[in-house]
C-alpha cells in the first residue's frame, strides 16, 4: 500500500511538472516515470554488486563488512520513496542528461528549479553524498576535511563505481579525476583511503568487465524500449 500510494503520488506530481505544449502529456509522464524507476533500481543493483567486490577491503580500514554491506542495501533509498523528489529527478536528470525522452517535450522550467532544491535534500539524507553533507564551500567547490566518514566513504566509492558502469567510462576513477580539486576536494588520509577504493574497481577485474556489460546492455534496452514506444 505504501509504494502504491508512492507511484500514485509521484507520477500526478510528474505530470503536473511537464511544461504547457508537451504531446500527450500522460503517456510522456508514464514513460518518463517507468524509465527514472527502471534506471534508478539499476543504479542500486550496481552499487550493490560492486559493495559485495569492496566489503573485504573495507575491513582493512576498521569497518565492519557486514555492516557495509548492510547500509549499501539502502542506498538512494528516497528517490523510491519520497514522490517530490522522484517526479522532480524522473524530469529535470532526463532533459539534463539526455536519458531517453528529452527531445519529445519543452524546456522543463519549473521541474529544473526545483532539481537543486530537490537534491540537498537527498544529500542531507544520504551522507555517502560526502562532499554535499559535510563539506564546506569555498568558492564553487566543497572542501571535505580530512577525517573519517565511516561507510559514507567506501559506499560513496560504490556509487562512483556504479556511475562509471552506467556511462561506460574507462575506469571508476573518472569521477573522482573529473572534479576533484573543482567541485570537491578531498586530501591527506581520507583522499588515501577513497582512492585505494576506487583503484579495486580496477577495469582489469573480470567482475568489472562482466558488470560493465550488463550496464551496457541495460542501456541498449532501454534506448530500444524509448523507440518501440509509440505511444508519444
Amino acid at each position: 500500500m505504501v509504494e502504491l500510494a508512492f507511484y500514485s503520488k509521484a507520477w500526478a506530481n510528474l505530470r503536473g511538472l511537464l511544461p504547457p505544449g508537451t504531446p500527450n502529456p500522460a503517456a510522456l509522464a508514464d514513460a518518463l516515470f517507468a524509465a527514472y524507476i527502471r534506471r534508478t533500481r539499476f543504479h542500486i543493483a550496481l552499487v550493490n554488486a560492486a559493495a559485495a567486490l569492496l566489503a573485504p577491503r573495507t575491513a582493512e580500514y576498521g569497518h565492519s563488512p557486514t555492516a557495509f554491506l548492510r547500509q549499501c542495501l539502502r542506498h538512494d533509498w528516497d528517490k523510491l520513496a519520497d514522490p517530490e523528489l522522484a517526479a522532480v529527478y524522473a524530469l529535470a536528470t532526463d532533459w539534463l542528461y539526455g536519458h531517453l525522452y528529452n527531445d519529445r517535450y519543452p524546456k522543463p522550467g519549473r521541474a529544473l528549479e526545483l532539481f537543486d532544491i530537490m537534491g540537498e535534500r537527498h544529500y542531507a539524507r544520504n551522507p555517502h553524498h560526502i562532499p554535499e553533507h559535510f563539506g564546506r564551500l569555498d568558492g564553487a567547490c566543497r572542501v571535505v576535511p580530512d577525517r573519517g566518514y565511516g561507510l559514507a566513504l567506501p559506499e560513496m566509492a560504490c556509487d562512483w563505481a556504479a556511475i562509471y558502469l552506467e556511462k561506460g567510462e574507462h575506469s571508476a576513477e573518472w569521477w573522482y579525476n573529473a572534479h576533484n580539486g573543482k567541485d570537491f576536494l578531498f586530501t591527506g588520509a581520507t583522499a588515501g583511503e577513497l582512492e585505494d577504493y576506487l583503484a579495486y574497481f580496477s577495469p582489469e577485474r573480470p567482475e568489472m568487465a562482466a558488470l560493465k556489460a550488463t550496464a551496457a546492455a541495460e542501456r541498449r534496452e532501454m534506448l530500444a524500449a524509448r523507440e518501440n514506444n509509440q505511444t508519444i
